[in-house]
């Protein structure tokens, strides 16, 4: 014969299992915290033992509690806001009157990239749209770290530069571009901005910026690309001589993401 549970055991078992409410007000919900994003951080609840994510995203607390959740961003990122049941990037406050779930989404700070690619004028190719072929491969995030672009020129021709950069961080950038001053074999004759179909005309102030390594771009959190192209030309003189011409990619939000790529032509 089976024996059924009176009604006062019934909710003393209702009672004790998490996740669920008892009539008389006890019992436990779960609260869940999800992260997201490019970066890193920790969220801690104010109740502990508790939510410490990291490790512990998700506890059962006891029904009724409140409970208040703080987002602590790891060095280098930032903490963007919350999902599900908060929201905006303040204290996340929550009534465990049921189960709940939040999200907390951190992205990295600074996450610049830049692209710089080349091509000789002898293939005539130009800006826009972007030739082919081009020469090059991304930087930064040890995609291109000093990478060396060959590229080999007639006289009196030269070799045409597409840069790119974007900040895809959470928090504003300055890039800097240091870049090759030239020498009477192979002068850097103008940088301009914009993708230009053929770029021959630029401002001589971010021309000399280029040369002087001062040439530099403010970029907003999660921006756009800004582009500029540059020529280097080449004098009769050149035949047979070799030329680097480095090109270093500098982050001011985070000065260790620094990149260099060089470009060596040679005239024949």
């Amino acid at each position: 014969m089976t024996k059924r549970l009176a009604p006062f055991a019934l909710l003393l078992v209702l009672a004790i299992l998490p996740g669920t409410s008892a009539l008389a007000g006890t019992g436990t919900w779960s609260l869940t915290v999800t992260k997201s994003g490019t970066g890193g951080g920790t969220v801690s609840s104010d109740v502990q033992p508790g939510i410490s994510c990291g490790a512990t995203c998700t506890y059962d607390f006891a029904s009724g509690t409140t409970v208040t959740l703080t987002a602590t961003p790891a060095a280098g990122s930032t903490f963007m806001g919350w999902s599900g049941g908060c929201s905006g990037a303040g204290a996340c406050q929550v009534t465990m009157d049921a189960a709940r779930s939040v999200g907390a989404r951190f992205d990295r700070s600074y996450r610049p990239d830049a692209w710089i690619k080349l091509c000789g004028q002898s293939t005539g190719c130009v800006i826009n749209p972007p030739p082919h072929p081009w020469r090059g491969r991304n930087v930064y995030n040890g995609n291109g770290a000093r990478q060396t672009i060959s590229q080999a020129i007639d006289n009196g021709e030269g070799v045409r530069f597409w840069i790119a950069t974007e900040n895809d961080g959470a928090a504003a950038d300055t890039i800097t571009v240091q870049g090759c001053k030239g020498n009477r074999y192979f002068p850097v004759n103008k940088v301009l901005m914009g993708q230009q179909k053929r770029p021959h005309y630029g401002t001589q102030n971010v021309t000399n910026a280029f040369k002087n390594g001062t040439l530099s771009f403010d970029l907003g959190p999660q921006s756009k690309p800004k582009v500029f192209t540059l020529n280097v030309v080449t004098s009769p003189k050149a035949v047979g001589v070799k030329y680097r011409c480095a090109i270093t990619m500098s982050s001011e939000g985070n000065p260790a993401l620094s990149d260099t790529v060089a470009a060596v032509m040679s005239g024949f």
